[in-house]
């Protein structure tokens, strides 16, 4: 099995006319599911003007509105506690989470059998991708309880048959020591942490002296942020992941139609261009239709030198995130890659801002390497100011951390 070269041969090398056939076909079924099945989806086709007919190939889907989380959580409010945007209740689901909050209210996301299979077998995929195979041990830091991180990747590993040890997310020092005291001596074969959670676990190993073989900043960097896709939890959890560093994340389309469109006009931009990432899923129980993530990506449409036939996307970072600078927008992506991978950092966002504001944590001089101001002016289009911090001067977190900070 380890021989294998893909997760799924057949679907991920599938011919792009095949792909396209197959997308539509699921389309239309997604799209009869959605309105027969949920009042949310129905109301919004009626205030469309459209049925289901109207959607029957890719280019049919933009007479039907993007959908955001706010549209979700209005749902769940005036329907308690779920909303009415699923076609399958509580009575078909074998699973309940929340989303993780991290850009508001938190909002119910439920799986039916089918549909936590469909992303088991898309974490396989990633997963075998990123090199883990059966047999293995891997330590995982998603938070769990009614956050389903932690039980999404436990279950994908099982499904795998790779053993997985969950810690959640280390939210202070003392938990991330414990952690590693318990892990010693133990064949650890990898570590899937998000950068907050690495900086945190290596500052502690550092402190007590751990011998734990925690992996390279590089691991968790800009580049590997840019190699991952995720359409969230109620969407599609595992969209994409990277066959390489720096190649950029294979999109599952044959359950998932991917859009970058305009935030400002609506419209697609070509591709290789920053766009908001809109994503119909494909092939559930609970479909969503042109749910717009607020996500800044990029879709390249080039083939892959490693055969499989999706397309590649680049996650840039969130919307929420832009900093306007004169006639530029930053994201935090845009500095991290002038930075070393495991750097604490920030941006500052101020009104009016003809200044881009960056503060860094830095163990060198007070002035701080030479030439960085420098290097991030050419790469981000706008003056620069770099204020350098002692190290453990900016916040710490458990999960994801906080790059943009707002300021009068």
């Amino acid at each position: 099995m380890e021989d294998r070269r893909w997760w799924d041969e057949q679907a991920q090398t599938l011919p792009r006319p095949d792909l396209r056939l197959l997308q539509e076909e699921r389309l239309r079924e997604a799209v009869r599911r959605a309105f027969e099945g949920a009042p949310f989806w129905r109301r919004r086709f009626e205030a469309a003007g459209i049925g289901t007919d109207d959607i029957k190939a890719l280019d049919d889907l933009s007479r039907l509105p993007p959908v955001r989380k706010s549209d979700l959580r209005a749902s769940e409010t005036e329907q308690p506690p779920l909303g009415d945007y699923r076609g399958v209740g509580l009575a078909g689901s074998i699973r309940l989470a929340t989303s993780s909050g991290t850009t508001g209210r938190a909002t119910f996301v439920t799986w039916t059998a089918a549909d936590l299979r469909l992303d088991y077998e898309l974490a396989a995929r990633a997963h075998w991708r990123a090199g883990l195979r059966p047999g293995q041990v891997v330590v995982t830091a998603h938070p769990g309880y009614l956050n389903g991180g932690a039980a999404m990747t436990t279950g994908a590993y099982e499904h795998m048959g790779i053993l997985p040890i969950s810690v959640g997310p280390p939210e202070s020092a003392e938990h991330a020591e414990r952690v590693l005291r318990r892990l010693e001596g133990l064949p650890v074969d990898h570590w899937r942490l998000f950068p907050a959670a690495l900086v945190r676990f290596r500052e502690a190993a550092e402190r007590i002296g751990s011998p734990v073989r925690l992996p390279e900043p590089e691991g968790v960097g800009p580049a590997a942020q840019s190699d991952k896709l995720s359409a969230g939890q109620e969407c599609v959890s595992y969209l994409g992941s990277a066959c390489g560093p720096g190649r950029g994340a294979h999109i599952a389309e044959d359950y998932a139609i991917v859009e970058v469109l305009d935030p400002a006009t609506g419209e697609a931009v070509p591709a290789g261009q920053r766009g908001s990432l809109v994503v119909t899923s494909l092939g559930r129980d609970n479909p969503m239709l042109r749910y717009d993530l607020e996500d800044v990506v990029r879709v390249e449409d080039e083939p892959c030198g490693c055969g499989e036939t999706s397309r590649r996307g680049f996650y840039e970072g969130r919307v929420k995130d832009l900093v306007p600078v004169a006639d530029q927008e930053i994201l935090p992506i845009d500095v991290w890659w002038e930075l070393a991978p495991d750097a604490e950092f920030v941006l500052v966002r101020r009104p009016g801002a003809d200044r881009l504001s960056v503060r860094v944590e830095h163990t060198g001089p007070v002035s701080g390497p030479d030439g960085l101001a420098g290097r991030l002016e050419r790469r981000c289009g706008v003056p620069v100011d770099v204020e350098f911090l002692a190290p453990g001067t900016l916040a710490r977190a458990g999960y994801k951390a906080v790059r943009v900070i707002d300021e009068p």
